[in-house]
């Protein structure tokens, strides 16, 4: 038995490295502001399903996959529900009206 790579090319110091992975933009759904503080869900769809993932000031902190879209629309729902009750409201977006 033998562990020696069949190509012995890819263990030099130069070799060419894989192209680092590109994260693929997710749906936005909703930004709440409190203070400087910005928190928005995004949905990202993968082979299994569908995951909301929660951002905090562009960090990622809550992730969740679901089997479908609509789980994760109420799961998102309801993390907004609770931030709104903590004080969180709605981003104003760049351009639009105020109202």
């Amino acid at each position: 038995m033998t562990t020696t790579p069949k190509n012995q090319d890819a263990l030099r110091h130069n070799a060419l490295q894989p192209a680092e992975r590109q994260p693929t933009p997710g749906e936005l759904l909703w930004t709440l502001r409190k203070g400087t503080q910005t928190k928005t869900a995004e949905l990202r769809t993968h082979a299994g399903g569908v995951e909301l993932q929660l951002s905090r000031n562009g960090e990622w902190y809550y992730g969740r996959r679901h089997e479908r879209r609509a789980f994760a629309l109420e799961d998102a729902a309801a993390a907004r529900r609770q931030l709104e009750q903590d004080g969180w409201i709605q981003q104003r977006l760049e351009g639009s009206a105020a109202g």
